[in-house]
């Protein structure tokens, strides 16, 4: 997993480091991402003043804002 100035994370294979997956919901710098202990959800924060989760499980997006 990576997180970029551009705005995306990225999950990588394990194995051969190939792209797996580009999330880009985020409008600004994304400073941290992780992927939860049983793989089922992905994490980000960025400096748009949101975190974002995305389930594995159910295709779904969770936001929390600053308010």
């Amino acid at each position: 997993m990576s997180s970029s100035f551009d705005g995306t994370c990225k999950l990588w294979g394990s194995g051969d480091w190939k792209l797996i997956a580009t999330l880009n919901d985020h409008e600004g710098k994304v400073m941290s991402c992780d992927v939860s202990g049983d793989g089922t959800c992905i994490v980000s924060g960025s400096m748009d003043k949101t975190f974002k989760m995305w389930s594995n499980e159910t295709d779904r997006q969770f936001i929390l804002r600053e308010q």
